[in-house]
C-alpha cells in the first residue's frame, strides 16, 4: 500500500513528544515544537511503536528490520541498547517501560507454520532487562493470536495486564527481573 503513517509517543513528564514516519522519528519540545532530535530508525512503511523511558531520558522503538527493539539516548541520539526479537518475523505492537526503567516489554505476536502447513500465529509479551539487553522471560500462553496492546501494571508492580486480538483482557503475575 502506498501509504504513510505517523504514530506519537510524549514523554511521562510532558515535556517532549516523539512522532515516527517513514524512518525517522522526531523529538520534539511540547511547550514550543522544537525540535530536539532526529533519530533514522523505526519503520520505513507502518507504524512504529515507541516509549519515553520513565526518566525522560530514553525513547525506545521497534522496526521489523531489522526485527528489534532499539534504545536511545535523547540527549546525543546515541544508540544504547538492542533488543532483538526471538524470532526474525515477529511483530511488536506496543513498547512498555517498567515504572522503575529496569525493563523493557514488548507486545504483539509471533508467526508459524501450523501442523496442517497453513500460516498461523500467537500472541507474544516479551521482558527484556534494560541494563544489558537480555530477554529474561517470553511469554506465549493465554496471548490468543496477538497481544494488541500495551501492559499495563499493577500499582505495586507484581502484577500486569494485557489485551489479545480476541478481545479477552488477561492479568499476569510480573516475572522476576
Amino acid at each position: 500500500y502506498d501509504k504513510i503513517s505517523t504514530n506519537w509517543v510524549f514523554s511521562p513528564d510532558r515535556t517532549l513528544q516523539a512522532s515516527a514516519s517513514q524512518g525517522t522519528i522526531t523529538i520534539q519540545r511540547r511547550s514550543d515544537g522544537a525540535t530536539v532530535r532526529l533519530l533514522t530508525a523505526g519503520a520505513a512503511r507502518g507504524t512504529t511503536p515507541m516509549a519515553f523511558s520513565p526518566d525522560n531520558t530514553r525513547l525506545a522503538a521497534w522496526a521489523a528490520t531489522p526485527d528489534e527493539t532499539r534504545l536511545f539516548r535523547i540527549s546525543d541520539g546515541a544508540l544504547v541498547m538492542r533488543f532483538p526479537d526471538a524470532t526474525t518475523n515477529a511483530g511488536v505492537v506496543a513498547v512498555r517501560f517498567s515504572p522503575g526503567g529496569t525493563r523493557l516489554v514488548t507486545t504483539g505476536y509471533t508467526p508459524f507454520v501450523a501442523n496442517d502447513g497453513t500460516m498461523d500465529q500467537r500472541g507474544a509479551i516479551r521482558f527484556f532487562r534494560v541494563s544489558d539487553g537480555a530477554l529474561r522471560q517470553s511469554f506465549d500462553a493465554g496471548t490468543g493470536i496477538g497481544v494488541t496492546s500495551p501492559v499495563a501494571w499493577s500499582p505495586s508492580f507484581t502484577r500486569f495486564v494485557y489485551g489479545t486480538y480476541e478481545g479477552t483482557a488477561v492479568v499476569a503475575v510480573v516475572p522476576p527481573p
